[in-house]
């Protein structure tokens, strides 16, 4: 559940890992204490006084509101733009339409670990997140432009044509996709720095209050605006202009505490660092390629130590080689995700062609069974954290992070052969009942939509499992100071995910077109497609990862927290940017001196 995936400075991860339930009046406590931040001159000091309780409470409630606010657009926008393109006037086929809401999400989550860098390196948190925000609501001001019916309202003459249609809507994606990337980056970070100075607790309950503001946002998402969209003449320009007033709210919310927020002045970003490690052991091996046997090193980033005659030390060395031990476990996550964002697209494109009835005149808006995959999330996490997990370690049954992920893959398997399932049973029962969808009409079974119920509640199960547990190991595994960047990581391989599964579409109906004549994922009409196909084959190479997976997981040595706070106190020991003054002199001297 994308909705949760957020970072901070200290690497607290509570938002995704667990959800407990807070009163107003401990959110209120929280924000209270006997110091506080004195910024000025961009300089830290913990004040002995009491601070203004309004004061810490309007920029927490500012920075909440604003992130509900943004997952409620992007949701509003992400949740149904596969039916908005099916639809007037964009008229894509399934299978087109399918492959550009995963491009789309790929690019949305490609971008929060360039937001974050910004942020770290250049403008600050404060300023990339206003700035992503304005450039999130110029692209979702594009969309009622899109959408609108100008041949039933003001006349044919005035309508897009084709290639103004796409150029908007490519443009609106794109700054989109941006500007939801740097606030995704950042507004965790930015909102635990203004609670820091109160101590740890007062974080835990920002993220608490933060993952349930999400909650909400995506709630309305999947009710509200999915409704309007699929139910309400001109549904789609309504409920994007609705969504278009929604980031300019969160725009004036986040404005209006300007004055009251703490601000971190950027100070340089750690990837910046690391590729800076690598770069110069790339250098320092391929000097050293033909010297002799004794001055050679067995793995490539020891050509960055100081010990073999490179500018840094043990700690900073072995801190990158920390994130590089943990990306072959990430990178089992891709697939995973591939099966994620199904919800989006096949999942929503059977459900069109379901029977979306519950009375005669009310229909479920398909995107809405998102949903189940939200409230399971909601139940089971706090089912997890206070009753199964202390129950296996009270019956000694040890719960790794990487089994816990396993488990989560399992779930994942078992959602699509139900999904396999439903769909031959739809389309076993499909009598060419038609119905009227935002405007287009869908030849649609007698089974009820319903039946998907099972595979959302199997996928928001899974990711109880897999997402939050996978988050649990990659921070564990990882210096507090790369904390940020694995979560930039974690967050790529969600867009890697996406893109594989746009891609997987096309290769599907490539190979089946050339065998059978037929587009299993059918862009025209799902009864005449083999949607079950595309299902198995994704189950085929979701089991084949798990495999994968469990042979990583088999040879993965995990690192003490020892060692982890050892090689954070190396990193904070030298900055990498002036490392050695002499020793860094006498490293080149060193190197031009080998390589003659």
């Amino acid at each position: 559940m994308k909705r949760n995936s957020s970072i901070h400075d200290d690497g607290d991860i509570l938002s995704g890992q667990k959800s407990r339930t807070n009163s107003e009046k401990s959110l209120t406590h929280s924000f209270s204490s006997s110091e506080y931040e004195d910024t000025t001159n961009n300089e830290v000091t913990m004040v002995k006084e009491k601070p203004k309780f309004g004061a810490k409470l309007r920029v927490v409630l500012c920075i909440l509101f604003c992130e509900m606010c943004e997952r409620l657009v992007y949701y509003g926008i992400s949740g149904n733009l596969l039916l908005f393109l099916k639809s007037e006037p964009m008229s894509l086929d399934s299978a087109k339409a399918s492959s550009f809401v995963l491009v789309f999400t790929g690019v949305s989550y490609f971008v929060p670990i360039f937001g974050g860098w910004l942020a770290d390196s250049v403008a600050g948190k404060y300023n990339t997140l206003f700035g992503s925000i304005l450039i999130y609501f110029v692209g979702t001001a594009l969309l009622p432009v899109v959408a609108y019916d100008y041949s039933k309202h003001v006349g044919a003459k005035y309508e897009l044509n084709e290639v103004g249609k796409w150029l908007f809507i490519v443009i609106s994606m794109l700054f989109i996709s941006i500007g939801t990337g740097g606030i995704k980056a950042n507004v965790a970070p930015f909102g635990a720095e203004q609670v820091k100075s109160l101590g740890p607790a007062a974080i835990t309950v920002f993220f608490n209050w933060f993952y349930w503001f999400i909650n909400v946002g995506s709630f309305v998402a999947f009710t509200l605006i999915v409704y309007v969209q699929t139910n309400i003449a001109d549904g789609f320009f309504w409920g994007y202009l609705i969504l278009t007033g929604g980031i300019l709210i969160a725009a004036f919310i986040l404005l209006s505490g300007r004055s009251k927020y703490i601000y971190k002045p950027p100070n340089g970003s750690v990837i910046t660092d690391i590729f800076k490690i690598i770069f110069r052991a790339i250098k320092r091996r391929r000097i050293l390629k033909n010297a002799p046997e004794h001055m050679r090193c067995d793995g490539l980033l020891d050509y960055a130590r100081v010990r073999y005659g490179g500018p840094y030390l043990d700690g900073q060395v072995d801190t990158v080689s920390a994130l590089i031990r943990i990306l072959p476990v990430m990178a089992t996550l891709i697939i995973y995700w591939t099966i994620y964002f199904q919800m989006q697209t096949s999942f929503l494109l059977q459900g069109l062609g379901m029977d979306l009835h519950i009375t005669k005149h009310f229909k479920v808006p398909p995107a809405s069974l998102s949903l189940f995959d939200i409230i399971i999330i909601l139940l089971l996490i706090p089912f997890m954290d206070r009753i199964f997990y202390p129950l296996c370690k009270k019956l000694k049954i040890r719960l790794t992070s990487l089994r816990k992920m396993g488990i989560g893959m399992v779930f994942a398997v078992i959602s699509l052969i139900v999904a396999a399932l439903v769909e031959v049973h739809r389309r076993d029962n499909y009598y060419g009942v038609i119905t009227k969808i935002s405007g287009k009409e869908y030849k649609t079974s007698n089974v009820t939509i319903f039946y998907q119920v099972p595979q959302f509640l199997l996928i928001g199960t899974s990711e109880v499992f897999t997402v939050i547990s996978g988050l649990e190991f990659s921070y564990a595994q990882s210096p507090k100071v790369l904390q940020g960047v694995v979560m930039g990581l974690f967050l790529m391989t969600s867009g890697l995910g996406s893109f594989l599964g746009s891609a997987l579409i096309q290769i599907v109906n490539a190979v089946s077109n050339k065998l059978e004549k037929v587009d299993w994922y059918n862009g025209k009409d799902i009864n005449k497609g083999k949607l079950d196909f595309f299902f198995y084959i994704l189950t085929v190479l979701m089991g084949v990862n798990f495999l994968v997976f469990c042979a990583i997981a088999a040879r993965y040595t995990y690192v003490s927290d020892d060692v982890l706070r050892r090689n954070e106190e190396d990193w904070s020991r030298q900055d990498p940017d002036t490392a050695g003054g002499s020793i860094v002199d006498y490293v080149d001297s060193r190197d031009f001196y080998e390589s003659d």
